[in-house]
């Protein structure tokens, strides 16, 4: 288990946000930062560590950190497909 640490409001705000940041999950699919898992949203990812925030978890501010191995995303609208432009050539 990892320990908890108590950091100052500057030191927490100078992190590297990388937008572009995946991992996969259990089922090969691509998790971003966004998405939602049956625990909860997806606040950050670093190499194979995903950090989630949970509303009903009232410990650390409802961040909790998982492998990316055992997540499943909740699909959240139904697959869209697009169809080309009868008006393009």
């Amino acid at each position: 288990m990892g320990k908890v640490q108590v950091l100052s409001i500057q030191s927490a705000t100078k992190r590297k946000i990388n937008r572009n940041a995946a991992a996969i999950d259990s089922q090969n699919n691509n998790l971003n930062v966004g998405d939602m898992s049956r625990q909860g949203q997806i606040k950050h990812l670093y190499r194979h560590f995903v950090f989630i925030f949970c509303h009903t978890l009232t410990e650390n501010g409802g961040i909790f950190v998982l492998s990316s191995n055992p997540i499943n995303t909740v699909p959240m609208s139904p697959l869209r497909i697009t169809l080309p432009s009868p008006h393009t050539s």
